[in-house]
């Protein structure tokens, strides 16, 4: 819409044409940010100038999280809650509302929509707060971590043990210091959900920009193993972390 307004052509500022590469470093420029290379980063740097990207395609799932607009909670979000059940916020729902929160001011963060949906069945309907990135942090689970942050609420984070699982979980402990931690991905849990399936090199220097102190271990052990572990295999031991923060 803001190619169309300004130039009549709605792909003016496609990301593979000029100008849409000169709007990125203008906006990196104006925000003080290196350039994003990643589309979520690029769909966020616009969320922040006020560029509203597409807001529907982007979403994060949830349970077991409140949400607020101004001093008062929002009743869609409670009545899931009520009902036990799962529910879908997409980018516009997000930046409708102005503060998320836990009853336990703690949240675990799932990055596999099926062990999402495996352990949101296995709360039996009861109220605890559990996040799902379906894989790479879309724009709208990254603004809902940060409303997460902002309310004090500590975030767990726990993903398959590969480099790609290992790259989500930097992010999320970088983007929340000191609020933020890695979850079911020590040596213990490797050795539990460790496959057969052997790493690429490729995919492995991923890992060799990983620096955080939290995740050296599990970093150093994948680069020795070269193999990835998978979180379906630690879903039990999720749940009762999880119940037993009640």
């Amino acid at each position: 819409m803001l190619g169309a307004e300004i130039t009549k052509n709605p792909h003016s500022f496609d990301r593979q044409n000029v100008a849409g590469r000169l709007l990125i470093s203008a906006l990196s420029f104006t925000y003080k940010t290196e350039e994003p290379k990643a589309q979520e980063d690029v769909l966020a740097l616009y969320y922040a100038a006020g560029i509203m990207p597409d807001d529907i395609s982007s979403y994060t799932t949830c349970y077991g999280i409140h949400f607020y607009e101004g001093d008062r909670e929002h009743e869609a979000y409670r009545f899931f809650i009520r009902k036990g059940e799962k529910y879908v916020l997409t980018l516009s729902n997000l930046s409708r509302l102005t503060r998320a929160d836990s009853c336990r001011k703690k949240v675990f963060i799932i990055e596999n929509q099926m062990v999402f949906s495996q352990v949101c069945e296995e709360m039996g309907g009861e109220e605890y707060p559990i996040l799902c990135t379906s894989g790479q942090l879309r724009t709208a689970s990254l603004f809902l971590i940060d409303l997460l942050l902002k309310s004090g609420c500590k975030l767990y984070y726990c993903g398959d043990i590969d480099p790609e699982g290992i790259e989500i979980a930097d992010r999320v402990i970088e983007r929340g210091s000191g609020q933020s931690f890695s979850w079911r991905m020590t040596a213990e849990d490797y050795y539990r959900s460790i496959s057969n399936e052997m790493l690429t090199e490729k995919r492995l220097t991923r890992l060799d920009k990983i620096t955080n102190a939290q995740l050296r271990e599990i970093v150093q052990l994948l680069k020795t193993e070269k193999r990835a572990g998978y979180q379906e295999h630690l879903i039990d031991l999720m749940v009762e972390d999880i119940k037993a923060e009640k």
